[in-house]
């Protein structure tokens, strides 16, 4: 019996992670409204931008990424950043397991940013972490306070 090989689509190959899904395109959309509401005068906010990860130099694109301070805009552009945000937001796709999006925020915080978000849309909740193993986690019936980064976010709103 002859066995198949599984081909990653270029996608997944250039950004180092799944295709996203409907419901993922979704919440990340209204997660960026609910940040500009929130935090826009106050932070600077990006989706999927690539960072590079130091010491070893490692890439990670994730869903949207927070920085303190407003940038005015800009016609000058990078396609990759070493500068860390704040704040780092991976939203569970469909296709990947949650070990892989846990071993990544253990990537960002090692590389010194202050706290990563992790949204799980099928149970709607977010665990905030800002230390390696730590997670404290918010449903939508609660509001999510990120204490480090000085945010308050209403999850009602994202998962309705």
């Amino acid at each position: 019996m002859e066995t198949l090989e599984t081909v990653q689509p270029d996608y997944e190959l250039e950004r180092g992670k799944p295709i996203p899904s409907k419901l993922h395109g979704r919440l990340q959309a209204k997660l960026i409204g609910l940040l500009y509401v929130s935090c826009g005068q106050t932070h600077t906010i990006y989706s999927e931008l690539s960072l590079t990860l130091a010491p070893l130099y490692l890439k990670q694109v994730p869903d949207i990424a927070l920085y303190e301070g407003v940038v005015p805009y800009t016609t000058s552009d990078e396609i990759t950043v070493s500068e860390l945000p704040g704040i780092a937001i991976e939203i569970l796709s469909p296709t990947q397991g949650l070990e892989e999006l846990t071993d990544r925020i253990e990537r960002y915080l090692a590389a010194g940013v202050k706290s990563c978000w992790l949204v799980l849309p099928g149970i709607r909740t977010v665990s905030v972490s800002t230390k390696p193993g730590e997670y404290q986690t918010f449903d939508r019936h609660q509001k999510l306070i990120d204490s480090v980064a000085g945010i308050e976010l209403d999850l009602n709103a994202l998962f309705q």
